[in-house]
């Protein structure tokens, strides 16, 4: 009944999209990717709000019913009757009644767990900007499909959706998505550190107050301009390309260079994406919780191995899921290259118990690494073991829920609903 339910509500909400945006005919720039798709579209968000009306998908809404809650500026009414019930006269009073100032550009993450996701919406919704950010050599909902590479396919079909005309905007550091522009044959930008990239980074540097990251300086260069940029609170060199993707839109759709640095100056990013927050006895936490990817994972390793601390370079890692018969491959080369990195690893779920073998196959000793059932415990029980300088990484996948293990280490754990992910009543049910 729950199915049904939810099937007559996607389409209510869909065909009001399609009415919606038949109607006002904003324009749209859709995202996708294994990682950093929320990243990308809070920062293009940010971008195109200098000189347009914007609104682009709340947290992270990239799904068959996510997609047109943000077409129609609705929230998710989770459990609630009357919930959807207003969700549905609002979207229907949109869509047919008296015209409103509705947005002039929509940012979208279009999400891709299974085979037809993205042909699914792109039925409806028309980009003329696309963005593909990373997909790595195993990505995540692997699992549901034959291979990564017909994932990447999937991935792929978003550029077909463009217009002759549309701009194609692709990651130049990843090899997969890069080579996606080859049968494009409108406007196209690569972004990256990569030598070729339209919009290139380089000189990256982490600023520091005291002995505390306060974010990241480098230079862009793009359109025969160098560019200096500030990242406050930005950390690790892969987030900067969500910024340089949103460079990238400010060129397509001509903001001046500046104004787009001034508005990646002021963003912050959303929680549970490598923000960093204060621990207990004088530690920081590197809190990475939302979601877990091995290219993020790694990702993430690597920026805490350019972190300078003062104390002990420490991560509690959960399991990555819908990786299917790769998860083995993939949490132990996790575990591998945190081995190189960390001084302590705290394990959380079945699947977490492969990077244990990578760390101690790359000469991590037993005793620095220990497993855990669930998120609090290990976080509990790491809080007996920290010191004053220490950094802690926490990531992992949703269904691990690694903000519990934060909440245990966190020096403000009263201010858990406005620093942490998935804080909602019907979050802490599940």
């Amino acid at each position: 009944m729950k199915s049904l339910s939810k099937k007559f509500i996607v389409s209510c909400l869909t065909h009001c999209s399609r009415r919606v945006l038949a109607r006002y005919a904003p324009s749209v720039v859709a995202i996708t990717g294994s990682a950093g798709k929320t990243s990308t579209k809070d920062a293009v968000r940010a971008v195109l709000a200098r000189q347009y009306r914007t609104r682009g998908s709340e947290k992270s809404f990239n799904s068959e019913l996510g997609v047109p809650l943000t077409i129609l500026g609705l929230a998710n009414a989770w459990k609630s009757v009357l919930g959807w019930f207003g969700n549905l006269l609002r979207a229907f009073f949109l869509a047919y009644g008296p015209r409103v100032r509705y947005p002039e550009w929509l940012v979208l993450e279009v999400g891709a767990d299974r085979p037809g996701d993205i042909t699914r919406i792109m039925r409806y919704v028309k980009p003329i900007i696309a963005i593909i950010t990373c997909i790595g050599e195993i990505p995540v909902h692997v699992e549901n499909f034959p291979t990564p590479r017909d994932l990447a396919r999937e991935k792929s079909l978003l550029a077909n959706a463009l217009p002759e005309n549309g701009m194609l905007i692709l990651n130049a550091d990843d090899n997969t998505v890069s080579g996606m522009g080859a049968a494009h044959k409108g406007p196209l930008l690569r972004y990256g550190f990569s030598e070729g990239a339209d919009v290139r980074a380089s000189h990256t540097q982490i600023m520091y107050e005291g002995n505390r990251p306060v974010g990241l300086t480098l230079k862009v260069d793009a359109i025969g301009k160098s560019i200096p940029l500030r990242l406050p609170d930005t950390f690790g060199e892969h987030n900067v390309g969500a910024a340089l993707a949103a460079l990238a839109v400010g060129i397509t759709t001509h903001i001046n260079p500046l104004r787009c640095a001034e508005a990646l100056q002021t963003l912050v990013p959303p929680r549970g994406r490598l923000r960093l927050i204060d621990g207990v006895k004088g530690t920081l936490i590197l809190d990475d919780s939302y979601n877990a990817s091995p290219v993020a994972v790694i990702a993430a390793l690597d920026t805490v191995e350019k972190l300078r601390v003062e104390g002990r370079k420490i991560s509690i890692l959960g399991d990555m899921m819908e990786l299917g018969v790769y998860a083995p491959e993939a949490h132990r080369a996790v575990g591998k290259r945190a081995a190189k990195v960390l001084d302590a690893l705290y394990l959380v779920g079945t699947r977490a118990k492969f990077i244990g073998e990578g760390a101690r196959e790359e000469g991590m000793a037993t005793t620095k690494i220990k497993t855990f059932d669930e998120s609090a415990a290990a976080g509990r029980a790491l809080e007996y073991d920290l010191k004053s300088g220490d950094l802690i990484l926490v990531k992992g996948s949703q269904y691990v829920r690694m903000e519990r293990a934060i909440y245990e280490i966190m020096a403000e754990p009263s201010r858990a609903s406005e620093l942490l992910v998935r804080q909602e009543e019907e979050w802490k049910k599940r």
